[in-house]
């Protein structure tokens, strides 16, 4: 299975937790295509510390406010066809979309067969109805951190240009006049 540390989406769909095996193959390609966010993790090195990385992960991919639809792909033999690691993450899951500040989150089950058909077009799916203000919140986000990243650039091209031009300065020698 590929190691996977999660990522940011652009769409108001994270995948949250992910049967392994070629699920978690084919789920990987869906999401990266359809650049919807992904919580689910798998790293070897991280053994029982994966609860800690999940949690984050949940958190920073699927807290965002434009992100409204949680999906768990499950196996082909229905919602109880999931592994023992996302028997655990469901716990977690249900805990958080308990707290207020989770509120408005809807948890989705399906097969991967499923989510690979979703309406590409529709970036949120049809199972979700969302208010335009999440939307507009998520727009709001993506253009801050296209300034900054602007910001970013424009400077690392003025210190590069200051830098080529740090050998080419020109030491002028002033002697006094008598």
């Amino acid at each position: 299975m590929t190691q996977f540390d999660g990522r940011h989406g652009s769409t108001r769909r994270c995948v949250v937790s992910c049967k392994n095996g070629v699920y978690w193959e084919r789920m990987l390609l869906c999401a990266s295509a359809r650049d919807d966010g992904v919580a689910a993790v798998y790293r070897i090195d991280w053994g029982q510390n994966w609860a800690i990385y999940y949690g984050h992960n949940l958190s920073a991919f699927g807290g965002l406010p434009c992100v409204t639809e949680w999906i768990v792909i499950h196996g082909s033999g229905g919602t109880d066809d999931i592994g023992n690691t996302q028997q655990e993450e469901l716990k977690v899951i249900q805990d958080l979309l308990k707290r207020a500040e989770y509120q408005g989150k809807t948890l989705t089950r399906m097969t991967i067969d499923e989510y690979e058909v979703l309406d590409q077009h529709d970036r949120c799916g049809a199972r979700v109805t969302v208010a335009d203000q999440d939307v507009s919140d998520c727009v709001v986000v993506m253009s801050y951190i296209l300034a900054k990243l602007i910001s970013l650039l424009v400077l690392y091209v003025l210190a590069k240009d200051k830098m080529s031009n740090f050998g080419r300065v020109k030491f002028i020698d002033f002697k006094p006049r008598h």
